[in-house]
């Protein structure tokens, strides 16, 4: 899956316990469109982006940056301290 989108905030890094690196970050991406009523909508649709290749490209990934990814997509849902379902998207 490719995607498009603009970055939340700057990459992070995490090391794992086996000391493999994960580059984190999120894009958002925003589609406006007019309902049959003549509504005008705006809806966000934020994902999770985990890069294995290497730590080096969060030096690029800056809050702000429209970036364009492609990988395969994950679906993480859970329950919340309330009991509601959640649910994320995350690109790998």
């Amino acid at each position: 899956m490719e995607l498009t989108g603009r970055l939340t905030a700057d990459a992070t890094i995490h090391t794992l316990t086996d000391e493999r690196q994960v580059t984190n970050f999120t894009t958002v991406m925003n589609d406006r469109f007019t309902t049959k009523a003549g509504e005008k909508r705006d809806v966000a649709t934020f994902v999770k982006c985990a890069y294995w290749v290497s730590p080096k490209a969060a030096a690029h990934l800056k809050k702000g940056s429209i970036i364009s990814v492609y990988g395969r997509i994950g679906i993480d849902v859970y329950n919340n301290a309330e009991g509601e379902a959640q649910g994320s998207l995350t690109l790998h």
